[in-house]
């Protein structure tokens, strides 16, 4: 199967409405993995007394994390997958989890559809990214943080030479915690 991958940059671009139903589509995948997105988005991303509902909150997660997005295609031009890529000059989530943080771009979030998963999507993206989107930041590093349950994303960051560089435990409540990964290019 071919695919295609392209990126956007800031979270204003043609493709916002298609990810973000993408995102709602899978909404309920990911709360029976840790939480739903807008679970995450109302735990992470609101102020105290604000809750989202809905889209609402798929809305706010995609704003708030996505500086760059990526997205891949397949031969049909129906949306596969899509990876969040935030720069942010302060990033206090990354500074708390990792020892002598130097600042990078942050993977904050990929979804591929089930169909086309262990395809090497993951792999392509983060090639992309690598290749367009790096070389645009004054920077040499990228992170990304995974729940302690992901074994997919863990392997896959594993796999795209990442090293796994703190493990938070139970942060993300349940028993679950988080896995800090980071890659210098």
């Amino acid at each position: 199967m071919q695919y295609k991958i392209s990126h956007y940059q800031s979270s204003e671009n043609p493709m916002k409405e298609d990810v973000i139903d993408f995102l709602w589509e899978y909404n309920d995948e990911f709360a029976e993995m840790e939480i739903s997105l807008v679970e995450q988005a109302n735990r992470y991303l609101t102020e105290e007394n604000e809750e989202l509902h809905g889209r609402d909150g798929i809305i706010r997660y995609y704003e708030r994390l996505c500086d760059e997005l990526v997205v891949v295609h397949d031969e049909n031009n129906s949306l596969v997958a899509c990876r969040f890529v935030e720069f942010d000059e302060d990033d206090e989530y990354f500074r708390e989890r990792v020892e002598e943080y130097v600042q990078g771009l942050n993977l904050t979030f990929a979804l591929v559809d089930e169909e086309h998963r262990s395809k090497g999507i993951w792999s392509m993206m983060l090639e992309h990214i690598e290749d367009n989107i790096l070389p645009n930041y004054d920077v040499d590093r990228m992170y990304l943080a995974t729940a302690t349950t992901n074994e997919a994303m863990q392997s896959a960051a594993v796999n795209g030479g990442f090293q796994c560089i703190n493990k938070v435990e139970d942060d993300r409540d349940n028993g679950i915690g988080t896995y800090v990964y980071m890659k210098t290019v």
